[in-house]
């Protein structure tokens, strides 16, 4: 078998491994076993990179030979390796790899620069190739292997190449995979919160459908009703009204499931209750409704009115404790994830609780003895709504859910709840429910639909559509797009979302295929079939059989072989070379090309029909340049992907964002990563200038595009920045709190350059 199919096999016998979640010791053991056979090596072993707590880089393996050589080395190695063994000495050839990044070919390691020296005892080492293999643009673990004869050449390392390509996958996946797994113990401990605080209320809550059927009550609830949770569950919540509110209670609760509106949801309100015993009760109710993925549930929260008395009574008395334990308050009330801001009845902050530093936007500005509205960044429309709230009664109040978009570009979900301050006289209390990871949790899992392709433009939302349908089928599909804005992506993203998905996915550039070997590669062939065919050897639509191959390039093959792959897709069957006897084949094939294949038809370089059959679906993969929209949300993607730059808090100055925005981006999205990629180079921290950007952008050609899409060009700076606020508002659909955050500056400095550019009135 060749060294070719070697690696064919072993990536897709890993990707397959992978995707049934099978242990990453067993398929690292695999792609290694493969590594040695292809390279020759005597031994070697796959490791991922990771940090210690105070920075210092280590290697963790995933797969290793054993190489030991004494009774000592011989137990180390068989208590150890199946945890995988960790190697922190950097004084070697394969810390040279770890700490640089760079691959390490050393077919004399004892005069090699970078030896450190092996231990006595060890096997000799007369050859030695480190290789880094990375995911993301970043180095995620490395291969060494070791004792080749004839020593390591390029030759082997390119044809090594997509199996540390395979290795990085693999090992991102499995970070990726034990995150989220992570993030849902997360919620579910606090789900477990929220549970026990529920039970832990002294107020009786009860929770029901739509229907009004008990789904939960709390031990407060049954004290009060004194009914138990198995006697109210399953029950009508109607059982604890008194009439007339039992009878009124239904038809309130039909008009709010017809029309999402009524007097009481959300409000306080004084009814009457009845106990199990028959005795009544004045209560004060509180009714919110929940829309949980289109589930409604009624939330009612039940104060007895009997022992709000005999608390007012008993409020000078605790008024005084409260002032004196004031401290220890607060240190409590810092520890919860409730944040807190107090209103003087000036409408000037006088507080913000430490819990509210998870949103560095309010926590870390010095806000205190600021106006509350310039002080907190929310929308304007959001402003207006908590004002209107401050201003109404405590019965009138509700839940005011809040977004707020942060300068970091992460988004923000709260529940705000306005009370009055019971020490001060018109002043507030603001408090703040996180609910962002709930939110952030459900946007992953929709982003996760398209794999690593990020965008929310409309040209974007289109692609995404047209992926949705194609992907259900099993069409085949032509991938139309320049160079570098993520064909292969595209296709990696049809293939996730089919009934395919849990068959291989193979891509091979066309246009890198040797063309005296093509057949061979794309169909296979058969044992004595041409000069060095010494064994049979299935082709690329066998290897990828159940999935999905995906031609890249198709425009580049060559036109001998246009009429068999024609044949492949019609027929859905091949002949390997030297054989005669069809095979059947089940796979789907999606294609990609950065030409004009009409264009190519008409000069004869591509087959016509072969066109037709390959483009039965089409899409069309935008430029940048058409979704400069995007760019906030590549950026950010982008700079979090590499270590350095988000350790160094790496930012983009306006003037920056107003190059990048302005530049016509030929090279497309993979250009914008390389151009990222500069910028941490030549600003290592603080806040990248024009002047860390790469020539070409800095001088840019002097045009900038416009808000409707049309070019302007001039050299009036005045003129530029006119331009680039209008496409901000255009952006932020007038919502001139969020432009002022895409541009980098504060909602005041945005109003002062609105009057001064003269577009104050037009925007």
């Amino acid at each position: 078998m060749s060294g070719e199919l070697k690696v064919v096999r072993a990536i897709s016998k890993a990707q397959s491994l992978t995707l049934q979640d099978i242990e990453a010791r067993t398929i690292f053991d695999g792609l290694l076993e493969t590594l040695l056979e292809v390279s020759e090596s005597e031994y070697g072993f796959i490791s991922e990179s990771r940090e210690t707590d105070d920075g210092r880089p280590y290697l963790k393996t995933f797969a290793i030979t054993d190489i030991a050589w004494d009774d000592a080395t011989r137990r180390f190695f068989a208590e150890n390796a199946p945890e995988g063994l960790e190697f922190f000495n950097t004084a070697t050839l394969f810390g040279h790899v770890l700490t640089t990044g760079e691959a390490v070919v050393a077919n004399d390691p004892a005069n090699h620069p970078h030896s450190g020296g092996i231990p006595p005892g060890h096997p000799p080492l007369n050859a030695f190739l480190g290789l880094p293999f990375r995911s993301a643009g970043q180095m995620v673990g490395m291969v060494g292997l070791a004792n080749r004869p004839g020593g390591y050449d390029q030759a082997l390392i390119d044809q090594l190449e997509p199996l540390l390509a395979t290795c990085g996958n693999i090992v991102f996946a499995r970070r990726a995979r034990i995150e989220r797994q992570q993030s849902l113990r997360s919620l579910k401990h606090q789900e477990e919160i929220y549970r026990a605080v529920l039970d832990a209320s002294p107020d009786p809550i009860i929770i029901t459908s739509d229907m009004g059927i008990v789904s939960r009550i709390n031990p407060a609830a049954e004290r009060v009703f004194g009914y138990t949770q198995e006697e109210m569950v399953g029950q009508s919540v109607a059982k604890v009204y008194a009439e007339p509110y039992r009878s009124q209670r239904d038809r309130d609760r039909v008009e709010y499931i017809q029309t999402r509106k009524s007097e009481y949801v959300g409000l306080r309100r004084e009814i009457v209750c009845q106990r199990k015993d028959g005795t009544q009760v004045p209560v004060e109710l509180t009714l919110n409704a929940l829309d949980l993925d289109g589930s409604l549930l009624m939330v009612g929260t039940v104060r007895d009115l009997t022992e709000r008395r005999q608390a007012e009574e008993s409020a000078g008395k605790a008024f005084k404790a409260l002032a004196k334990s004031r401290d220890d308050l607060l240190a409590i009330l810092d520890q919860l994830q409730v944040g807190t801001i107090m209103i003087d009845a000036n409408g000037r902050v006088a507080f913000v609780s430490k819990s509210c530093r998870f949103v560095e936007e309010i926590a870390g500005r010095g806000i205190v003895g600021s106006a509350w509205r310039d002080a907190c960044p929310f929308a304007d429309a959001d402003l207006e709504r908590l004002e209107l709230s401050m201003s109404q009664s405590p019965d009138e109040r509700g839940r005011i859910p809040i977004t707020l978009d942060a300068d970091d570009g992460r988004r923000w979900w709260f529940d705000m709840v306005i009370e009055d301050d019971p020490r001060n006289t018109g002043g507030r209390i603001l408090y703040l429910y996180d609910r962002s990871e709930i939110y952030s949790l459900r946007d992953e899992l929709d982003r996760t639909r398209y794999g690593r392709m990020l965008g929310e433009s409309a040209p974007m939302l289109d692609l995404y559509g047209l992926i949705d349908t194609v992907s259900q089928g099993d069409w085949t599909v032509l991938i139309e797009g320049e160079t570098g804005v993520g064909k292969e992506l595209v296709a990696h993203s049809i293939h996730s979302s089919s009934p395919r998905n849990v068959g291989p996915f193979i891509a091979v550039n066309c246009a890198g295929l040797s063309e005296s070997l093509v057949a061979s590669q794309l169909f296979g062939h058969r044992r004595g079939a041409f000069t060095g065919a010494v064994s049979d050897q299935e082709g690329l639509f066998e290897a990828a059989g159940g999935g999905t191959l995906f031609l890249d390039e198709i425009g580049d093959l060559p036109l001998s072989m246009q009429t068999s792959l024609l044949r492949a897709l019609q027929e859905k069957e091949i002949i390997r070379l030297g054989e005669s006897k069809p095979r059947k084949i089940d796979v789907r094939v999606l294609a990609a090309t950065n030409r004009d294949l009409a264009s190519e038809v008409r000069a004869g370089r591509f087959r016509e029909d072969l066109l037709y059959r390959l483009r039965v679906a089409r899409l069309r993969v935008p430029p940048l340049r058409e979704r400069l929209d995007d760019l906030p949300l590549l950026i950010p993607a982008f700079l979090g992907g590499q270590g350095a730059a988000e350790q160094s808090g790496l930012k983009l100055s306006p003037e920056v964002m107003q190059l990048l925005e302005s530049y016509h981006w030929p090279g497309n999205v993979r250009e914008l990563r390389n151009t990222v990629e500069y910028l941490m180079i030549h600003c290592r921290h603080g806040v990248a200038q024009p002047e860390h950007l790469p020539p070409e952008i800095r001088t840019g050609g002097g045009e900038i595009m416009a808000v409707g899409g049309t070019t302007e060009s001039n050299g009036d700076p005045a003129d530029r920045e006119r331009v680039r606020v209008r496409r901000a508002l255009a952006r932020a659909d007038g919502n001139r709190s969020r432009a002022a955050q895409l541009l980098g500056i504060s909602r005041a400095t945005l109003y002062r350059r609105l009057n001064r550019l003269g577009i104050a009135s037009d925007s």
